[in-house]
């Protein structure tokens, strides 16, 4: 790069740092600012290893995806989300290969035959007016026993967001976990809207049911079949924008490391009338 940019820093304040780095991040093609180690990663074509997109940390080892309750097979990372950006901006054909395998979409699913269970898993990334989105969608079904009744809740963990997510299992036992570690906080509100929106899906079944994170950009519909065997569950994100990654929204959407994100107060955001999930099918309407 050709210049000295650490002794630049000394010149300015540590809180305008980050600022400082995605500002060259923006102009310098092959490098991108994280917000973990305050440096500029050269872009890595090969950290999308095969088609599974995998989606590997960068090699200073800071783990900036989704976090470890996340989707395995779809580990989003920061640097992704910041390059898909500056690539699709720029219309460079060079990456064109790259922002192509960044932008497909992701399915996976588990089935079991001994019991006839099945959850699959739908990732699909869009740029919308220069804003990086994700919708996600899940499908759990069992073919024999309601899914009220079934005991195999470790397929149950769904991890919509650090906020709304379902731990210990099942939607009851999520909730009772939450409320136990609410009452030793005390000063802490657990998040319970997943678990109040399959709840209320359950109790009307075949109707869309409506939940918004208080935390994150986040919107999510849940419906729950008339036989009590199929649940799906759709969510929407709005990762933010090109820039410092303090402007953009993505730290909103990242485990704290605590695991109990769904626990801390934090800042909440004002009432956003489903405006993530209105923006993306705005979009897809006028296609």
């Amino acid at each position: 790069m050709g210049q000295d940019w650490e002794s630049k820093i000394l010149r300015i304040s540590p809180a305008d740092e980050l600022t400082f780095w995605a500002g060259l991040a923006f102009v310098f093609v092959d490098y991108w600012a994280c917000p973990k180690c305050y440096k500029l990663h050269h872009f890595i074509p090969l950290d999308l290893l095969d088609e599974s997109l995998s989606r590997h940390p960068p090699l200073c080892g800071v783990d900036l995806s989704r976090g470890a309750f996340a989707e395995e097979s779809y580990r989003l990372q920061y640097h992704h989300i910041q390059l898909a950006l500056k690539f699709s901006r720029l219309g460079n054909s060079y990456y064109s290969k790259y922002l192509a395998a960044l932008m497909k979409k992701h399915t996976y699913t588990d089935a079991s035959t001994r019991d006839l269970f099945s959850k699959s898993y739908t990732a699909e990334p869009r740029i919308i007016d220069s804003r990086f989105f994700l919708r996600e969608e899940w499908k759990i079904s069992n073919s024999i026993f309601s899914l009220v009744d079934t005991i195999d809740i470790h397929r149950f963990l769904i991890p919509v967001c650090p906020h709304l997510r379902i731990i210990c299992g099942g939607v009851w036992l999520s909730r009772r976990c939450k409320e136990a570690f609410g009452r030793i906080s005390k000063h802490a509100r657990a998040i319970t809207g997943l678990e109040d929106g399959i709840e209320s899906a359950l109790a009307h079944p075949g109707q869309w049911i409506s939940v918004s994170c208080p935390r994150c950009p986040t919107d999510c519909d849940i419906k729950v079949s008339k036989g009590l065997n199929k649940v799906k569950v759709m969510a929407w994100h709005d990762f933010g924008i090109e820039g410092s990654p303090l402007d953009g929204g993505w730290e909103a959407h990242v485990e704290s490391g605590s695991y109990t994100d769904w626990l801390t107060p934090g800042p909440t955001l004002a009432d956003r009338n489903n405006s993530v999930r209105n923006i993306w099918s705005d979009i897809t309407r006028n296609r």
